[in-house]
């Protein structure tokens, strides 16, 4: 019993992190948005070349951050199905802060390897898309997303929504706050106390404990994130009540925010059982096409932990090299649960093609390794 409590408390912790980093970014893009007129996302938009190269950027943040902000982008329309796809290839979830850790060189190699993958899997994906789509007689973007149904818009009355930050005249509306604006106020300073408190963290950070100084610490990212959450705090706190009600509250919040909290808090849930008492050594033996499809499958589980495992073997001399790329094209950590709560289908339809890649990638470098 006190297994099964402790198992929904972590669960409760992570889904409560998860979803504030997802509805943060969702506001800070839709303010952004608003304030450059929407030519940045338009830009995008018109430009396969930038949307992967973007997502690409966005995955190889260490830890979920970037990874999260890809699919936010994704799920409004902005970043195409085969831009998700690679940012959810470079993405290595917490996993990235013990590659780091203990193999420094070898997470330089690893990332580079990635990015290359990702890259020619984003075009990939997205030539086979658009043949699908000539077949199907219909466009590409017709059958690009559809997970949202009010993507980011832009109105010509709506364009100063968002005054100057760093005016004093532009907190004028906060004389007379409507509830919606208090609400996200201190839903905000909530989030960016417990971000620079470090209470939703699980992980335990030994370099803090011996005194050296990391940069890469998942409590670092938390720290830059927090200063991001500070310029959405202070952007909540200037924009006009029209946006904050109409776009902002009865679109983002109440939308997306119940449904992301549960399903990642369900997932959270499933996974953690299926996993604690999961030990992968036991799988793992000397024929290493098997060790490749065990990596690429496991990777399919939406969780930080069961991974690790490759890391270890891999850091020990225990697996080679391309185990552990197999492992780190399948599996993004937590990434990939805020897209379950959207989209079922396209979801699963990632997962699967990341794993497909994986374990391909995996067997062409164990070819490779041997001439």
């Amino acid at each position: 019993m006190e297994e099964i409590a402790e198992i929904v408390w972590e669960a409760l912790k992570n889904g409560a992190l998860i979803t504030c980093l997802v509805i943060t970014l969702m506001l800070l893009i839709e303010y952004l948005n608003i304030e450059n007129k929407g030519r940045y996302l338009a830009n995008l938009k018109v430009s396969k070349v930038k949307q992967i190269a973007l997502a690409c950027v966005l995955g190889i943040i260490p830890g979920c951050i970037g990874g999260f902000a890809a699919v936010s982008l994704y799920t409004h329309g902005i970043l195409c199905f085969g831009a998700l796809c690679s940012a959810m290839i470079c993405s290595l979830g917490d996993e990235s802060f013990a590659i780091i850790g203990t193999m420094p060189l070898t997470y330089l190699r690893l990332i580079g390897t990635l990015i290359i993958i990702a890259i020619v899997t984003g075009f990939v994906v997205e030539a086979a898309r658009n043949a699908l789509a000539k077949k199907k007689a219909e466009t590409p973007h017709d059958s690009n997303h559809g997970l949202c149904s009010t993507q980011y818009e832009i109105h010509e009355k709506e364009t100063d929504c968002v005054p100057s930050i760093f005016k004093g005249s532009s907190y004028a509306v906060l004389r007379t706050p409507s509830k919606e604006r208090i609400i996200l106020l201190i839903g905000i300073i909530l989030f960016i106390a417990a971000l620079f408190t470090g209470i939703l963290e699980e992980h335990s950070h030994e370099s803090e404990r011996s005194g050296n100084i990391n940069i890469f610490r998942e409590q670092w990212l938390n720290y830059i994130f927090g200063i991001v959450s500070i310029f959405t705090l202070l952007m909540t706190a200037t924009a006009k009540e029209h946006f904050i009600k109409e776009h902002i509250w009865s679109h983002i919040i109440k939308k997306h925010l119940i449904m992301i909290f549960l399903w990642t808090f369900v997932a959270l849930i499933v996974c953690k059982i299926i996993t604690v008492n999961l030990d992968v050594s036991r799988y793992i033996s000397d024929y290493m096409p098997a060790v490749i499809l065990l990596a690429a499958l496991i990777g399919l589980i939406p969780e930080s932990g069961p991974h690790l495992i490759f890391v270890v073997l891999c850091a020990s001399g225990a697996l080679p090299f391309y185990v552990l790329l197999a492992s780190s094209v399948s599996q993004q950590g937590h990434v990939s649960l805020p897209l379950l709560a959207e989209s079922k289908k396209n979801w699963l339809c990632a997962k699967i093609i990341c794993a497909a890649i994986a374990f391909t990638a995996g067997m062409c470098a164990m070819m490779l390794s041997t001439l």
